[in-house]
């Protein structure tokens, strides 16, 4: 398949019975150690079936979110769903280019699954595997997205606090309000009230330069973030260069995109899906139990990860409160 993809792309190498040997690395800059692997076992059945190892232990919530969203995106352009990748619409529409409502309400909706996708991750709890669909249409058209060897910390909003370390604090302000009322009543003052001093010119200065000192700290990217980018391209390149075309028929259509979470799962965008089961549960059970898959499918995993995706827990199928919208 030919098509725009943009950024550099790290070589990838298929999984084979001998052992491949790893290319060596450029002796002038040093490499994090992300190892691409990708392979394609459905030439027989001419279903993508895309499997990708990254060299790290474990995948963060982060990552995940990064990953997901780049394969929606890639996916959507591969599907014929997009004139252009999102990422390069985005640029367009930030340098000028008029936008037509179709493409502005195609990234809104990108943006809003985009900010969903981390606060979803942490509500999932611990599994040790997340599965996404992305269905096009009435079911026409399924793809799988899953990463094995997660590790997704729980959201701070959820921590619940301690009832006697909320109700102390205002306790002690009531009787502290209390008493200087009766000392006030007692004198027949009142408190003045106190402005508070001006910094001194000093401070301001210092605070001005750790704010200029941080700015630049920041634009340089963390080891976490170039590992984070180096996977994104691992993906974008096993997808674009499978030996198994996506098939790319497809008239733009909508497309809705599935999670396979636990009945406990709780999140403001997502909402029970029990139709998705009929056309989502057979083909899942294939991805994780059987040998051909018979949907389209990546399958993305740490190095950590088991061998067999294990649901321990009741597992059903939520929908996302958006839709996004393909247009020609």
């Amino acid at each position: 398949m030919t098509g725009a993809l943009e950024g550099p792309l790290i070589p990838t190498n298929s999984f084979s019975n001998s052992p491949s040997t790893p290319p060596a690395a450029a002796p002038s800059q040093s490499r994090f150690p992300l190892s691409p692997q990708s392979t394609n076992s459905s030439l027989s059945n001419e279903v993508v079936d895309i499997q990708l190892e990254l060299g790290v232990h474990r995948i963060s919530a982060e990552m995940g979110t990064r990953l997901l969203m780049s394969y929606v995106e890639l996916l959507l352009y591969l599907k014929g769903q997009v004139p252009f990748p999102p990422s390069q619409l985005r640029r367009m529409a930030a340098g000028g280019r008029k936008a037509s409502p179709h493409q502005n309400k195609l990234l809104k909706a990108l943006s809003a699954l985009s900010t969903d996708l981390p606060s979803t991750l942490a509500s999932c709890g611990s599994p040790s595997a997340i599965t996404v669909a992305i269905v096009f249409g009435l079911g026409r058209e399924k793809c799988f997205i899953q990463l094995s060897g997660t590790e997704f910390e729980p959201s701070k909003d959820t921590e619940e606090v301690p009832e006697s370390a909320s109700q102390s604090p205002k306790k002690e302000n009531v009787k502290a309000l209390e008493t200087m009322s009766n000392e006030n009543l007692k004198f027949n003052t009142v408190p003045s009230k106190r402005r508070s001093p001006r910094p001194p010119l000093q401070e301001i200065s210092s605070v001005d330069t750790l704010s200029t000192e941080l700015s630049s700290v920041s634009l340089r990217p963390s080891a976490d973030e170039a590992m984070i980018r180096q996977a994104e391209r691992a993906l974008s390149q096993a997808m674009a260069c499978s030996d198994v075309d996506f098939k790319d028929g497809l008239a733009p259509m909508g497309a809705q995109v599935f999670l396979r979470a636990p009945r406990r799962f709780k999140h403001a965008s997502w909402a029970v899906r029990p139709e998705a089961a009929r056309m989502l549960d057979a083909p899942f059970k294939a991805l994780t139990e059987s040998e051909v898959v018979l949907i389209e499918s990546v399958r993305v995993r740490a190095k950590d990860a088991p061998v067999t995706v294990e649901e321990t827990e009741e597992m059903i199928w939520w929908g996302w409160d958006g839709r996004l919208a393909g247009y020609a």
